[in-house]
């Protein structure tokens, strides 16, 4: 028999025993067996029973059976034998389980990962997931997860396998743990667009394993708790950290970074403070309107102003053209002189007035908006002259004037300061003309701006035509 059953073949999985077993014989006691693999004897003994060591591949058993006891040991030579039937047996192979682990490297993780286990192969009926021992999933899913994971943890599954067998696996998880994050100081105010004094380490940081390495990450935020817009500072890895120009109170934390097998994990200092005083405000406008752009006319003046600071007379202002001062004053308004081409504006307000002319070292500053102002070019206006030579007129004489360019929408024409034509047509002309008149017109452009030009008619008078004889 096979496993204490009478058949004549049978499939083992690779953790079933193969026991094979004789019966239907009196006075077993008195009895001797052979038990054989094929034609090879593999066992001599004086039991009914035998459990075949290591059994493998596909092989056929049987025993002979002999009614006599052993002899030291052996079969006694006088003894009478019959053969058993035989049992084909198959033992199949051992099937290697791929447990893969992801969220982890190396299995290796972080205190809080949620790390995930599949089997990637074989193929299986079910399959029953173990957390150190504890079911953690049973069932036709190949894959399971858990953050409840604790250093050392051992994460075991079973799979059951197309032909009943099961195969198994198992990987213990390590946690890169960082034990004390250290702490930092550096709590500080500074004003607007200052630089504040180094951020410095307090105590070190240190993991739980001896093979970790640790290392730091400065981090910001306009937040204090961190909840949005956090800043990982490039290059800011030292114990130590002086922070760049800040225009806004900002919180500044060090992550101390611990990684062990090539897996990195990380946790956050407390935090400190560098507060930014702001200034004392204000709004910058072009010409007494609040606008972010405007284009000017060439001959508009460019007049900024700063309103909405309180206790102005104790403020001081540095105008700006760009990122150049172009005017340190105590007053909110300043005329640009001779303004060209497309520049942004800007003013910082000081909130304590000049120190002998200047800024005061000591005082804190804030940056009104900005405004991009655009002077508009200047635009030749190019008067024609027809019904004259060089300008140059007869008495009586229709003089024609014709702006040639720039195109406009409006021509204003005067004729010694009183009109002559106001209207969309770049053409006029006058027959009562005299000597030294000036014609002048403005050309209204698309932009709103205007150009203009003169022109000065000079009479080729005849005061006397003289006289003739000769009548006859």
């Amino acid at each position: 028999n096979l496993n204490g059953n009478n058949v004549s073949s049978k499939t083992l999985c690779p953790d079933e025993n193969l026991i094979l077993s004789i019966t239907g014989i009196a006075d077993a006691a008195n009895k001797s067996f052979e038990y054989r693999r094929g034609g090879v004897v593999i066992n001599t003994s004086s039991s009914t029973i035998f459990n075949v060591p290591n059994p493998s591949g596909t092989a056929n058993y049987s025993a002979y059976v002999y009614d006599m006891p052993l002899l030291g040991g052996n079969i006694d030579p006088a003894a009478c034998r019959s053969l058993t039937n035989s049992v084909t047996v198959i033992v199949l192979n051992d099937v290697n389980v791929n447990l893969a682990v992801t969220g982890a490297i190396s299995n290796t993780y972080c205190s809080g990962d949620n790390v995930v286990f599949t089997v990637a192969s074989p193929a299986g009926t079910n399959y029953e997931f173990k957390l150190n021992n504890q079911p953690l999933q049973n069932g036709p899913s190949a894959t399971t997860s858990s953050t409840n994971i604790t250093n050392n943890s051992i994460v075991s599954v079973i799979v059951t396998l197309a032909n009943g067998c099961t195969a198994s696996s198992s990987v213990t998880l390590i946690e890169n743990t960082i034990d004390s994050v250290g702490s930092i100081t550096g709590t500080q105010s500074i004003c607007f667009n200052g630089q504040p004094t180094q951020l410095s380490n307090a105590t070190t940081a240190s993991a739980t394993n001896a093979s970790a390495t640790i290392s730091y990450q400065w981090q910001s935020s306009p937040n204090a708790n961190f909840s949005a817009d956090v800043t990982t500072i490039a290059g800011a890895t030292s114990q130590d950290f002086t922070p760049g120009i800040l225009s806004q109170t900002t919180y500044f934390r060090r992550l101390a970074v611990s990684e062990l097998n090539n897996k990195i994990c990380s946790s956050p200092s407390g935090i400190v403070e560098v507060e930014v005083k702001s200034g004392p405000g204000g709004q910058l406008n072009l010409n007494g309107n609040n606008v972010s752009s405007k284009t000017l006319c060439p001959s508009e003046d460019l007049i900024l102003s700063i309103t909405g600071i309180a206790d102005a007379a104790n403020k001081s202002f540095e105008y700006r053209r760009g990122s150049v001062v172009i005017h340190t004053s105590s007053s909110t308004s300043f005329v640009v002189p001779n303004p060209s081409g497309t520049a942004s504006y800007s003013a910082y307000v000081y909130d304590m007035p000049l120190l002998a002319g200047n800024i005061n070292p000591d005082a804190c500053r804030s940056l009104t908006n900005s405004i991009v102002i655009t002077i508009a070019p200047d635009v030749n206006v190019n008067l024609a002259v027809t019904g004259a030579i060089n300008e140059t007129y007869c008495a009586g004489e229709n003089v024609v004037f014709t702006v040639i360019n720039p195109p406009g929408t409006n021509y204003e024409f005067k004729l010694n300061d009183t009109p002559l034509q106001n209207g969309p047509s770049n053409t006029t002309s006058s027959s009562i003309i005299t000597d030294n008149s000036i014609v002048t017109v403005i050309v209204t452009l698309a932009n709103g701006c205007t150009a203009s030009s003169s022109v000065t008619l000079i009479e080729n008078t005849i005061d006397s035509v003289g006289s003739i004889t000769g009548t006859q």
